[in-house]
């Protein structure tokens, strides 16, 4: 039987291995340092980056692979974080600290009390709650942290919580702003994975950007210089 166009491209791709990933994402990397439109497909969201991944290193990528670019080498926009063990019965707390994996210095505590990249909201001024966010609290680095730990420590021991946030990035996000009762700006993406170490996540910063066509000869930025999660990459 003839095979179909998309099918016999599709067929032609290949398989998702470290010896296809890492070029794939070199590539990636590469083209949105000069490239700003793909640059932008990265940064829209995980399916957006994940499309573009697949073209640009012409790569079948399982559906349970995440994908995460952002801007920056430190972004507190994005939290990414493993889940504690599970038990329960369990009664331990769970730091938010101790979980996170990245995007940005845990330990730097912003001396005014606010996010540093976020500008997307009102609400992460650190000035009160608008009317329309039905009074919860405002995100800051200290009501941030109380949200993502009361997370961690009910997804330690409730199993139908811990599945919310592995569920995906917008139910995570939810779950921790119900938990929580916090509102969560519209920039922020929030990750949660099981295991200290989990490959089918996979979090980068981009290189900076200079405009350039096609031609042009252009810098290579390897995965491994700008891989920040979720797993070791040597």
């Amino acid at each position: 039987m003839k095979k179909e166009p998309d099918q016999a491209k599709s067929n032609d791709k290949k398989d998702w291995t470290p010896e296809n990933f890492v070029p794939a994402f070199t590539a990636a990397l590469t083209k949105s340092a000069w490239d700003k439109p793909f640059r932008d497909r990265l940064i829209k969201s995980p399916d957006d980056a994940k499309n573009a991944v697949a073209e640009e290193g012409n790569i079948n990528i399982p559906p349970e692979i995440v994908i995460v670019f952002h801007e920056h080498v430190s972004n507190d926009n994005y939290q990414v974080l493993h889940l504690p063990p599970f038990d329960e019965n369990g009664k331990e707390k769970y730091e938010y600290e101790e979980h996170l994996d990245c995007c940005y210095n845990r330990f730097l505590i912003p001396r005014d009390g606010k996010f540093q990249n976020l500008t997307v909201s009102p609400v992460a001024t650190g000035q009160p709650a608008p009317s329309g966010t039905g009074g919860k609290k405002s995100w800051t680095p200290d009501n941030a942290r109380e949200a993502f730990s009361q997370a961690l420590t009910e997804a330690a021991h409730n199993g139908a919580f811990r599945k919310r946030l592995t569920d995906s990035i917008d139910s995570a996000k939810q779950a921790v702003s119900d938990i929580a009762n916090i509102d969560i700006p519209k920039g922020v993406v929030i990750v949660f994975h099981e295991g200290k170490y989990n490959d089918n996540y996979h979090v980068f910063y981009l290189p900076d950007f200079e405009e350039a066509k096609p031609d042009d000869p252009h810098e290579t930025h390897e995965y491994k210089k700008h891989f920040q999660a979720a797993y070791h990459v040597w």
